[in-house]
């Protein structure tokens, strides 16, 4: 009876310790993932000279291109605007025929994001629909074959509506100059610096909507 009580007590705390290390394991990488997605999340990392911030600078807390998952398989970014179908006060271009709605760094060749999903067309004053840029939360996944360990780079452009001023593609709170928004994330450190100089173009949209012309020739390092 004793012995059988024991054997018992061994394997209840046997099968507790797996659970507690099991546990322990998939916290650690999901801390590690939420650590090492988002390269650029505050004031206290500013972007690369020449882009914009990945985040709200009329609200620092609040991240605008965020990585949400990134393994070697995919990635996926969110961007989370806090514009609504009936306060459209911050939208995100999601791209169109003649512009893209941003571009992927990995390697060293820019390449097109054509398109992001999600969110609901903006509506300008007039009441005329541009499904160009979007509020709400929208969405790109990238596959692994569109990525490479170490750092990436994602670039995306949000603008905020302040006192019925369009503040686009900001570095500062005065958005003086609309620039690409830049994110990056780490897959698996790497060594080695990355220096494409590319100039990124979004054509101006017009007719009072937000201006929309964003440039930058700098260069990347890791």
């Amino acid at each position: 009876m004793y012995n059988k009580s024991m054997k018992n007590k061994f394997i209840f705390l046997a099968v507790l310790c797996a659970l507690v290390i099991t546990s322990a394991v998939f916290y650690r990488d999901r801390i590690a993932r939420a650590v090492g997605c988002n390269r650029f999340t505050s004031p206290s990392t500013p972007p690369l000279a020449g882009f914009g911030f990945a985040f709200d600078v009329f609200e620092p807390t609040r991240l605008l291109l965020n990585v949400t998952l990134c393994s070697t398989t995919s990635v996926t970014l969110e961007i989370a605007n806090k514009g609504t179908p009936t306060s459209q006060t911050q939208i995100t271009f999601v791209g169109d025929s003649s512009s893209p709605a941003g571009h992927i760094l990995s390697g060293s060749t820019w390449v097109q994001i054509p398109s992001f999903s999600g969110g609901t067309p903006y509506k300008d004053t007039s009441g005329m629909e541009h499904p160009a840029w979007r509020v709400g939360t929208v969405t790109k996944t990238f596959s692994g074959s569109e990525i490479q360990s170490g750092m990436n780079y994602v670039l995306a452009y949000v603008c905020t509506n302040r006192s019925g001023v369009w503040k686009c593609g900001c570095s500062d709170t005065t958005c003086a100059t609309g620039k690409w928004q830049l994110q990056g994330f780490n897959l698996i450190s790497g060594t080695g610096g990355r220096e494409p100089h590319q100039t990124l173009t979004v054509i101006p949209l017009g007719d009072g909507s937000p201006a929309v012309t964003a440039e930058s020739s700098q260069g990347i390092k890791n």
